[in-house]
């Protein structure tokens, strides 16, 4: 016996699909790109790389150390006084700014303030030391000053307690000074003093006459400087260059040698009267009175 299949039908036609009934194509994958980084920062977000680099404190640095520098060296310490002192200001701002890096700023205004304190204090002891050396160096190249000479016949309680006495004189004596340097005031005499004299009205012109005589070993160059009192009151100096009176000498006098001249001044009372000099500012002053 054999087997039968039933008969497949025929297909028809044409049988139309409609194209609503199939899904649209996949559209193709594309690989996305990364997210590029943001660089800066949003408002309002705090900076992740932190506070910047402060200029002016790497300047204030710089400056005070400099200035250090020169605050140990003689004659330039004035300059970095200057230096520090700007370097000092630099930091402060530093200091200020914001955002900006604070310990250079700390480091730099120290520096700076150490630096100004030294230059200071070492311009002092170095203008200390100079002032000190010029004195010391006029006082070896001058004479010191000179005393009135050793009196033999003086006890030895005035020597021992220093009197001064030993420089009143009466007019008309001579004082002698240590180093051999001798002036003489004579006793006062009545002056007229000419029509164009500066003397003063109402009151006595007296003359002096004025010796110095050099009996040292060494040339002297005389600067005196007269003073009179009188009943009381100080004179006053008359200038008579009809009489040739005037200002004492500055000729230099060599050893040996002497030199006179005149002074004349307005006094209250002749018979009262004081007279004071030297030879010059290196002497002690000798004083002249009426015995």
């Amino acid at each position: 016996m054999t087997d039968s299949q039933p008969p497949v039908p025929p297909t028809p036609p044409s049988a139309a699909v409609p194209t609503s009934a199939f899904p649209p194509p996949a559209e193709p994958a594309y690989a996305q790109t990364p997210p590029q980084p943001v660089y800066g920062k949003a408002p309002g977000q705090p900076d992740a790389s932190g506070p910047r680099t402060n200029g002016l404190g790497i300047a204030a640095l710089i400056v005070g150390i400099v200035a250090l520098v020169f605050g140990v060296i003689p004659f330039v310490s004035y300059f970095g006084a200057f230096l520090a002192f700007v370097g000092v200001v630099l930091g402060i701002i530093a200091l200020v700014l914001k955002g900006r890096r604070k310990g250079i700023a700390i480091a730099g205004l120290i520096v700076s303030g150490v630096a100004l304190i030294l230059s200071i204090v070492l311009s002092i002891v170095y203008t200390t030391a100079i002032v000190n050396s010029v004195n010391d160096a006029i006082e070896s190249a001058a004479p010191s000053v000179q005393g009135p000479a050793e009196d033999e016949a003086a006890t030895d309680d005035e020597a021992a307690d220093g009197s001064a006495d030993t420089l009143v004189l009466g007019l008309g004596e001579t004082m002698a000074w240590s180093d051999g340097v001798e002036m003489t005031v004579s006793a006062p005499v009545p002056f007229t003093p000419s029509e164009t004299a500066s003397a003063e009205p109402g009151q006595s012109a007296v003359l002096f006459d004025l010796t110095l005589t050099n009996n040292s070993e060494e040339p002297l160059e005389p600067l005196s400087f007269s003073q009179v009192t009188s009943g009381g009151a100080e004179a006053t100096a008359i200038f008579d260059s009809a009489n040739n009176i005037g200002l004492a000498p500055t000729a230099t006098i060599l050893p040996g040698q002497s030199i006179t001249w005149q002074e004349a001044f307005s006094v209250a009372d002749p018979a009262d009267i004081t007279f004071q000099s030297s030879p010059g500012f290196l002497y002690d002053d000798a004083i002249w009175t009426i015995q």
